[in-house]
């Protein structure tokens, strides 16, 4: 079959539901609890021994005491905005086993809140709500950038970023969450929590092959969706699955590509997604083929000729 690519520019990855200014505000306070509580274990399971046996300097972990910081900064300047319409922490798992583990998983965290951020923004109609939600934006989008700095990647590989809608943050983030420990008022909220979308490549790369698995009965054609930012913009491209729920994950992307499996060609929206989304953080080639802190080739340097006077 022959392959079908569907590029769109987007203000967001999909259309955002009819959500609530103050619900807005609960699902951002949900990504917060759950960020604050993440980098609580990271400090409280590896001390400055840890983070120097690992091969990170002093200044890593006490980047992260900082990011911790401003993560539950976020939690009580939320908490106090919502007054009674608050909503508490649920109960989390985070997957890490290592000081290099924790900071990867720092990166996809980071990483979804900035687009998390980014989406439900043309849907907030309070100015006052979108300049709190704007200003936490781009501090979400600096500590994004460190931690990919922390793994030798470029923390700001594309010029533009890419929104995901509340829908799509809460699958990513759903992951995490103990089944049943979330407060009421976060199971009350607007958003769907959709199948979830395992990536079966170990090391996915532009221009290869990837492979998913994903639970579907269904046995119509589907599609995996690479949303992306890059030069042109925010970018979905919908490439038919084959037989056995594998593409080549198209070129040009950049950064964090979420990808979403869904039984249209056209753009992705809720009502269409079968399953994920999953988030994939792609290398940058220019970086992470070089060492860093390496000195720069010497040259030696040719002698001066002594002047002679006439």
């Amino acid at each position: 079959m022959k392959a079908v690519a569907v590029i769109s520019a987007l203000a967001a990855a999909s259309t955002v539901a009819a959500i609530t200014d103050t619900q807005i505000l609960q699902f951002a306070l949900t990504l917060e609890h759950l960020e604050s509580t993440f980098y609580k274990g990271v400090l409280a399971r590896f001390d400055a021994h840890d983070f120097a046996k690992a091969g990170y300097g002093p200044s890593v972990r006490q980047r992260i005491v900082e990011l911790g910081s401003d993560e539950q900064t976020h939690v009580n300047y939320l908490t106090a905005a919502l007054k009674q319409d608050a909503v508490g922490p649920c109960k989390y798992s985070f997957p890490y086993n290592s000081v290099t583990g924790a900071l990867g998983l720092a990166r996809v965290l980071e990483s979804v809140g900035v687009s998390a951020y980014l989406g439900a923004a043309p849907a907030i109609s309070s100015p006052a709500y979108l300049e709190v939600a704007g200003s936490i934006l781009s501090v979400e989008a600096r500590h994004q950038g460190y931690v990919a700095e922390t793994q030798k990647q470029s923390g700001f590989p594309s010029p533009f970023d890419i929104g995901i809608d509340p829908s799509q943050a809460y699958t990513l983030a759903a992951q995490f969450i103990v089944p049943g420990s979330c407060p009421a008022a976060v199971g009350a909220l607007p958003v769907q929590d959709f199948p979830a979308l395992t990536v079966e490549t170990a090391s996915p790369a532009a221009g290869k092959p990837i492979s998913f698995k994903f639970a579907s009965k269904s046995s119509a054609q589907k599609y995996a969706h690479f949303i992306f930012a890059n030069a042109g913009g925010a970018m979905d491209i919908g490439l038919p699955l084959n037989s056995k729920d594998t593409v080549t994950f198209p070129k040009g992307a950049l950064g964090p590509v979420y990808i979403i499996i869904t039984d249209s060609a056209d753009a992705v929206t809720d009502a269409h997604t079968i399953a994920g989304p999953a988030i994939v953080q792609l290398s940058d080639p220019d970086v992470s083929s070089k060492p860093w802190g390496k000195p720069a080739k010497s040259h030696k340097k040719k002698p001066c000729k002594k002047s002679h006077k006439a």
